[in-house]
């Protein structure tokens, strides 16, 4: 069942839109009645599990902390996720200790880029290592890591990336189990995109600028970058995954049986190990 446990983000990052709609703040929802919600739909629907789509759930680590309590007090015996990437001030081995006991088994971070000169330009407020550090208290609680970074922000360069692809290695030697690279889309009320605009580099806000911000696509036919082009970006988020899902094997060899294991009895614990049962799974046209 999908959730929301709070609105909003007080950081404004250069790339991001957030604050243009909810502006500079966070507002959290009283953790009794998120529990409440979660009772509703345990008797509703038989609820297993809780995914929370908040755009930026852990800022305040007293609040995190009592909202685990209260799970942990209710004995509602579900898993719960945050699929969406978080930031780490306020995540310690406290909180993640607190957090696994109440059900949490999945969490993402989104640092972006492990280049400082890039976070300083998106405005992202941290330091790589804290990042690092708060990654590592997760492993160290037991939960299913994943990372998320952009490659192609405006004014990347290939050294930037260089640096992004040896954190990437590190990220799989120390124990992080899923990777997505995407790549950077201009959303519209960002910062970057009121740049672009200024520059010239979207011209109209029309069908194609649109199709344009699907950053998922490791095929996509854009670069808002003025030092690569698309297919550089393309060609380092291929080499980015490859790494990191080589490197984890190499580092952590039984992941590689794990996997072959979870593709065989359905039970998927990571984006990837998703991906490749659905291709198996389609049909050939006909």
């Amino acid at each position: 069942m999908p959730m929301l446990a709070t609105r909003g983000c007080p950081f404004k990052c250069s790339f991001c839109s957030s604050s243009n709609m909810w502006q500079q703040k966070w507002i959290p929802r009283d953790p009794k009645l998120i529990v409440e919600e979660i009772r509703k739909y345990i008797k509703l629907y038989n609820v297993t599990n809780i995914d929370f789509y908040d755009m930026t759930t852990i800022i305040n680590k007293e609040w995190i902390i009592k909202f685990s309590k209260l799970i942990i007090e209710n004995n509602f015996n579900i898993t719960w996720q945050l699929p969406s990437g978080t930031r780490a001030e306020a995540i310690t081995k406290e909180v993640c200790d607190y957090m696994y006991e109440a059900g949490c088994r999945n969490l993402a971070f989104s640092p972006e880029s492990a280049s400082e000169r890039i976070l300083k330009q998106i405005e992202k407020k941290i330091e790589i290592k804290s990042f690092t550090l708060a990654i590592k208290e997760a492993l160290s609680s037991k939960m299913n890591v994943k990372v998320n970074l952009i490659f192609g922000f405006p004014d990347e360069r290939h050294r930037d990336i260089l640096v992004n692809l040896k954190y990437i290695i590190y990220l799989s030697f120390i124990g992080v189990h899923d990777l997505s690279i995407w790549s950077f889309a201009p959303y519209p009320g960002s910062k970057i995109y009121s740049e672009l605009r200024q520059r010239g580099r979207i011209k109209d806000f029309n069908k194609d600028y649109l199709n344009s911000l699907i950053y998922a696509d490791i095929f996509q036919e854009v670069s808002w970058n003025d030092h690569m082009s698309v297919k550089w970006i393309n060609f380092y988020r291929l080499i980015g995954h490859m790494f990191f899902y080589i490197f984890s094997c190499i580092f952590h060899p039984i992941r590689a049986l794990k996997v072959i294991h979870n593709l065989f009895t359905g039970k998927h614990e990571s984006r990837t190990e998703k991906f490749i049962a659905e291709f198996f799974k389609k049909k050939p046209e006909e």
